[in-house]
């Protein structure tokens, strides 16, 4: 009788002992092969990720090193040792609106930060956030104590258009125009332009060009000498001062000042610039009435003298 043994070692290649199998036997049985203890898997397709893999795939193998489902609109980030990280209250993406929050997870502008912000940081840069007392700020930073800070705006394809400048070695705030030219800038005191000298000084204010109200260089209270010459006010009646002036005569001036001590219609009325001019013209012009006036009846009297 022929054993398997004897059909298998004329065979080449066969390993193991049992019954030989044949093509026409009832039943084949599959060998069970065990699960490997070591071992490196090569030249395989279709391995399944989820019953085929056990255990968090490292981040040198290209995975995330945490077995952690991220939360909605986090925005990942590497955390320690490089394993994925997220912190969705603070750093979050709205994907609906398109939004970044930092410091909050619901932003309300395309870019919103909520956060502190160091008082005295000690390198440069641009600081944002919040002080302890929640007051919010833009901290720019220079280099060191002879460098300047600014804020410029432009247009695609341009240099800067305008700029808001300070600078650390002069202590001054400016504003500037393209090319940089400087329409104003404080110190101590304000310039308007770019003036001869400089600052002069806390309070003050020196300017290159001339000081306007309402377009222009200083209202002239013409109606004054309107109401000399014809006896009324039409042609400058909407004047400042205009309305309710009465020209005053010597005496009427000379009373004004023995019992008030004052110039006729100066009061305690606080004035600008702009008012105290004016109001110095008008007596100016009274002024000159009155000479041209004492001028008239001396020669007057001269001529009857001389009949």
């Amino acid at each position: 009788m022929t054993t398997a043994n004897s059909v298998n070692s004329p065979l080449s290649g066969t390993t193991g002992t049992g019954n030989f199998v044949g093509s026409t036997s009832a039943s084949l049985t599959t060998p069970a092969l065990g699960t490997p203890s070591a071992g490196v898997l090569t030249s395989c397709t279709g391995l399944p990720m989820t019953t085929g893999v056990t255990g968090t795939l490292g981040v040198g193998n290209g995975g995330t090193g945490t077995a952690t489902t991220f939360t909605q609109g986090s925005v990942v980030f590497a955390g320690a040792s490089g394993i994925h990280s997220q912190d969705n209250a603070k750093f979050f993406w709205d994907d609906t609106n398109f939004r970044l929050g930092i410091g909050t997870a619901t932003p309300e502008s395309a870019v919103q930060i909520t956060g502190e912000r160091n008082n005295t940081p000690g390198t440069k840069g641009i600081h944002l956030g919040m002080n302890s007392g929640a007051d919010v700020a833009i901290e720019l930073c220079a280099s060191t104590s002879s460098q300047s800070s600014y804020i410029d705006f432009n247009y695609p394809g341009q240099d800067f258009r305008g700029r808001i400048l300070y600078s650390n070695a002069t202590d001054a705030f400016s504003f500037q125009a393209a090319a940089g030219t400087y329409l104003m800038t404080f110190t101590q005191g304000l310039q308007m332009g770019s003036p001869t000298g400089g600052d002069k000084g806390a309070g003050t204010i020196n300017v290159a060009g001339d000081i306007f109200k309402n377009n222009t260089a200083y209202t002239n209270p013409d109606y004054v000498l309107e109401m000399w010459a014809t006896g009324k006010i039409v042609k400058f009646a909407d004047n400042e001062g205009a309305k309710g002036y009465v020209l005053p005569s010597i005496k009427q001036i000379e009373k004004s000042m023995r019992e008030t001590y004052r110039l006729p219609r100066m009061t305690d009325k606080a004035m600008g610039s702009f008012e105290r001019q004016d109001w110095l013209l008008e007596k100016l012009e009274e002024a000159f009435i009155c000479i041209i006036e004492l001028k008239n009846k001396i020669e007057d009297l001269e001529n009857k003298i001389a009949k």
